[in-house]
């Protein structure tokens, strides 16, 4: 499985996804709970618009055993990619773990709640994620979200700018920030 694992690696370097996916399914099939097979798998299936296929083996590797804190955030892009925002609420527990971890399944959580249209439950999710982690990245893409269901487009234009300059380097940041500029109706603005 090392093997297979090592080149697939190889390939992700090289920009080779499919290539990798493929040696990461053999290194699996040697070796069912290889678990850095399993993450890279989950990652790079993400990472090539297959969010449904990466939930399971994602989920697949908490069962195994590896660590969740590498696990989780994947995962809970995986079924926000997925849509699969009952499973992310059914299967990642906030109460268990590190407050790191703890911030990033609650601000994940706040995510599903507002994709559902439940924003008084991701206010919850989002006022716990922010005493345990005020800083972390998924639950400030959660806020401008919020702030934007909310019609709050000042406070929505504030968070998202500072996302942006703090980040600029995360798709997620740009695409908050031009969802708000939308709803501005920065139209131009917003399609840079």
């Amino acid at each position: 499985a090392e093997g297979y694992f090592e080149d697939a690696n190889r390939r992700i370097s090289e920009g080779d996804r499919e290539g990798a996916i493929l040696q990461l399914r053999n290194a699996l099939q040697l070796n069912s709970n290889h678990a850095p097979s399993m993450l890279a798998l989950g990652k790079v299936l993400l990472e090539t618009g297959k969010p449904t296929d990466a939930a399971l083996i994602l989920g697949d590797a908490l069962l195994v055993g590896v660590e969740p804190s590498q696990v989780v955030p994947v995962l809970a892009d995986a079924y926000l990619g997925s849509g699969q925002y009952a499973n992310l609420l059914r299967q990642l527990d906030p109460q268990q773990g590190p407050a790191r971890l703890r911030a990033e399944i609650y601000a994940a959580r706040a995510q599903a709640y507002l994709a559902l249209g439940q924003a008084n439950q991701a206010a919850v999710m989002i006022r716990s994620a922010r005493e345990l982690e005020p800083g972390n990245y998924r639950l400030r893409v959660a806020e401008v979200t919020y702030q934007l269901q909310r019609e709050d487009l000042d406070v929505a234009l504030e968070l998202s700018a500072a996302l942006v300059a703090s980040v600029p380097t995360d798709t997620r940041s740009w695409s908050s920030h031009a969802s708000v500029l939308h709803a501005r109706g920065s139209l131009e603005e917003a399609a840079q």
